[in-house]
């Protein structure tokens, strides 16, 4: 009878590194599954485009807001593709609802980036005047894919 105890933990002994491997085993499975997962078929993202204004020193901050009427705005437009593939741009620009300028086309291949200056001229006095940057890509003109837009004053 002494045997029995013996036998009867060595082999609950046996039984447990049993369930230890197979739980290794398991982990080692879930492992690579996740590795095949990330590195083998990574999820293809949505391109996108950057399209933004900056300021005459290249900052976000002093865009131009108090004019006089027939001073002059200025501002730097920038667009960057991140489409993965090249893609052509078109930009309208517009002051209270009337078209003053359009910028087309513009090619940049993928993840290049473009930039140009945009000067635009206060004729009405008054506050809370609108322009604004239509991005079209593409063929598509009819919706712009993105808009950007400055509000300011004009005084006498």
């Amino acid at each position: 009878m002494s045997n029995t105890p013996t036998k009867y933990l060595h082999s609950k002994g046996i039984l447990t590194n049993k369930m230890f491997i197979c739980l290794l085993v398991l982990i080692g499975l879930a492992t690579l599954s996740a590795l095949y997962y990330v590195i083998i078929k990574p999820q293809v993202s949505k391109g996108f485009t950057e399209f933004f204004i900056l300021d005459q020193n290249g900052k976000t901050v002093n865009y131009p807001s108090d004019l006089i009427i027939g001073g002059q705005g200025k501002v730097f437009l920038n667009i960057v593709n991140h489409e993965g593939k090249q893609e052509n741009y078109n930009v309208e620009v517009i002051i209270d609802g009337s078209e003053i300028n359009q910028i087309a086309p513009i090619q940049l291949a993928d993840k290049a980036s473009w930039q140009t200056e945009v000067d635009f001229t206060a004729n009405t006095f008054g506050n809370d005047q609108n322009i604004q940057f239509l991005l079209f890509e593409g063929n598509q003109l009819d919706l712009p894919t993105d808009s950007l837009q400055l509000w300011f004053n004009v005084n006498e």
